[in-house]
């Protein structure tokens, strides 16, 4: 079995200038090519234990998730997003379809797109913007991406409490999928 890693950072800063070219155009938006340095504008999620509030919106808090499967990369501090919705709408999408079926979640920020395929009844395939990437046993990832989302939602619930009421739907599905897949 190949380790899955799903790790939460958090944006903290644009201090380092994040990008050095265009590497295309696809519908009418600018790709960039991101310089080595871009990372350093992240912080790992258990290392942030205040945030001020971004662009003066309390539901907004920018990152990236890195999500490895073994030794190949998913996704990384290139594919950043505004951190709530990619979570709620990763994790809903994700807990609804059980991968029973196939599962695409678009990123709002840097234009990706993460396709879950159903690969067996045991294994889905993992692509990013139509790139093969990895294969993972099903319910080892969901098992991953439970604790990852729970992970998240009490770190929002540290910085944004007010927002706790606001998703208590996820509060309940993280209870059910824990019973079902972390046992």
């Amino acid at each position: 079995m190949k380790k899955i890693t799903l790790k939460t950072f958090i944006q903290t800063s644009w201090d380092i200038p994040f990008a050095y070219s265009v590497k295309k155009i696809e519908r009418r938006r600018i790709i960039y090519n991101y310089n080595k340095d871009f990372e350093n504008n992240f912080v790992k999620m258990k290392d942030v234990h205040e945030l001020p509030i971004q662009h003066d919106m309390y539901d907004h808090i920018q990152g990236a998730v890195l999500f490895k499967i073994g030794d190949s990369v998913i996704v990384d501090c290139e594919n950043w997003d505004e951190l709530i919705g990619y979570w709620t709408f990763l994790y809903i999408g994700l807990s609804e379809s059980r991968f029973e079926k196939d599962y695409l979640h678009t990123y709002a920020e840097t234009y990706g797109y993460l396709d879950f395929r159903v690969k067996n009844s045991e294994e889905v395939d993992i692509f990013y913007n139509k790139e093969y990437k990895a294969t993972a046993n099903k319910k080892e990832l969901m098992r991953e991406v439970v604790l990852a989302a729970e992970e998240f939602f009490n770190f929002l619930w540290t910085v944004r409490p007010k927002l706790k009421k606001q998703y208590s739907v996820e509060l309940g599905m993280i209870k059910r999928d824990k019973e079902i897949y972390c046992q």
